[in-house]
């Protein structure tokens, strides 16, 4: 497996408070089967906006350690970015970084309110060659109330990336209906962990996967969870069903 969205370097967002804690997750990753991981911790301008060089200062030291340590895990540079009407700014600047230095751009929206300029900010990703991948999706209220909100944004060609506790119900009971939703309709790309300290997300993973395997089947089940976060770590197609044809606004 391949989790494309954690918090935890340590010390520099919510995530894990200490090195100790970011090597005992890692551990916990390595023993379900994780391969790989991309270390995304929040930048939100304003609040946690940790400079390129140290996020990649921890990813070699911890890769180093691992190595040392022979935790069979490879780290990689990443960050969940906050939207904003300059996100397109911040990736030209290399302000931020995206999945690996991949062209694949991990964002978060704000959990209760729909923002106006999304569609201009997804265009202006696009033109930019990167592809945005929207963290979570099932946990947003609107969402919640309207999937047709998630729809649109999967037709104009972003990737949804889900996170493994939602349909557990560690989100509550709207967003693991919205995920099985989104499941069912074969809106999700990617699943991930968005595991922030020493809690159980990495100890329910079988579970959740078992849960989703009913819902998606193993092949497709497969690609979420290995082969397609895996493409977007090596810069390559995510493989999708996706029923974009004429529909699509923004993709060829």
């Amino acid at each position: 497996m391949v989790d494309i969205h954690t918090h935890i370097i340590p010390g520099i967002d919510d995530g894990s408070d200490s090195v100790e804690e970011t090597f005992d997750l890692l551990k916990e990753a390595a023993s379900i089967g994780i391969t790989d991981i991309v270390l995304t911790p929040h930048y939100i301008q304003g609040y946690y906006e940790t400079d390129t060089k140290i996020r990649e200062y921890w990813v070699n030291a911890i890769n180093d350690t691992l190595k040392k340590i022979d935790i069979p895990i490879n780290v990689y540079v990443g960050n969940e970015i906050y939207v904003t009407e300059n996100m397109d700014e911040m990736l030209y600047h290399h302000e931020v970084s995206t999945l690996n230095n991949s062209r694949y751009a991990l964002f978060e929206l704000p959990m209760k309110s729909s923002i106006k300029y999304m569609d201009e900010i997804v265009f202006k990703i696009f033109n930019l060659g990167y592809v945005p991948v929207l963290a979570h999706p099932e946990r947003y209220q609107y969402i919640q109330k309207n999937i047709e909100i998630a729809e649109q944004l999967y037709r104009k060609g972003v990737l949804l990336q889900a996170n493994y506790g939602s349909v557990l119900g560690l989100y509550g009971d709207q967003a693991k209906k919205t995920l099985i939703k989104l499941l069912k309709k074969d809106y999700i790309d990617v699943i991930a962990s968005d595991v922030h300290k020493r809690e159980t997300i990495y100890q329910v993973v079988e579970e959740s996967k078992n849960k989703m395997r009913k819902i998606v089947g193993a092949e497709r089940l497969e690609k979420l969870t290995s082969q397609n976060p895996k493409n977007i770590i090596q810069n390559q197609e995510v493989e999708t069903i996706r029923r974009r044809g004429n529909n699509d606004d923004y993709l060829s």
